[in-house]
């Protein structure tokens, strides 16, 4: 019964810090939800989201996320993840609805990716990174990778494929998950939005002049790597151990 008290924490903390992110992305400027060229529509004042459904779907997603996180973390580092996962909804939210991720979102998302660096290499847990230039790296590829993933949707569709906002994003990701792991996230990312790609196919949705967002699969990729890291890496080491026989 030792998991009654950790389940019912994580899901007071969630519903309490559901309420908090609604609250933020409501009283955020208009301005952070649209590109630097453009003015705010009448959209997006006012509210934005609600207690219902919002509300309750933002308590489910923090409650899952907050309760997986207990298990391979504790204190600190858990708290951070935490905080980490309701930024990464908010920006989630973000650039699915508004197709926008916000500056000062990510800017915020740094702070609990910095704590769990910090954590990691002073204290030596080596739970993400093995030394000082892993996360450096790591920052450095995954910004490089989405440029390079911009440049080649240009190129294919002829128009603008990828948001900066999606590179600075990835670049705080590649700061967390560190070199080369930064690559293991890219292709989870990758297949996550192939994967949504695949049902809407089978569900017989049109796929012609399709907007996906990259955000949300950033995000999801992002939080799955923190909740099941050592499984994740693991699971690579050995796939690639096969393709090495």
């Amino acid at each position: 019964m030792s998991w009654i008290l950790p389940f019912l924490l994580c899901l007071l903390f969630a519903v309490v810090s559901a309420r908090i992110g609604i609250v933020i992305f409501n009283a955020v400027p208009a301005k952070w939800l649209c590109d630097y060229d453009e003015q705010p529509d009448a959209a997006l004042y006012g509210k934005r989201l609600s207690i219902w459904p919002h509300g309750a779907v933002f308590a489910l997603i923090l409650f899952l996320s907050f309760y997986a996180l207990s298990f391979p973390y504790s204190g600190t580092v858990f708290y951070a993840c935490c905080i980490a996962a309701v930024f990464l909804l908010l920006i989630a939210v973000s650039d699915a609805r508004y197709t926008i991720i916000p500056d000062e979102f990510v800017l915020a998302l740094l702070v609990p990716i910095l704590v769990i660096d910090g954590y990691d290499l002073i204290f030596e847990t080596e739970q993400f990174h093995l030394n000082w230039l892993s996360p450096i790296w790591g920052a450095l590829s995954g910004a490089g990778l989405m440029l390079l993933l911009s440049l080649c949707g240009k190129l294919v569709f002829r128009k603008e494929a990828l948001g900066f906002g999606d590179v600075k994003l990835f670049g705080a990701a590649g700061l967390l998950a560190g070199f080369p792991h930064v690559f293991l996230l890219f292709f989870m990312t990758i297949f996550l939005a192939l994967f949504y790609i695949l049902f809407l196919l089978l569900r017989g949705k049109i796929l012609k002049d399709l907007t996906l967002p990259l955000g949300p699969y950033i995000c999801l990729a992002l939080l799955l790597f923190l909740a099941f890291h050592r499984q994740i890496v693991g699971f690579a080491g050995w796939y690639l151990s096969l393709l090495s026989l």
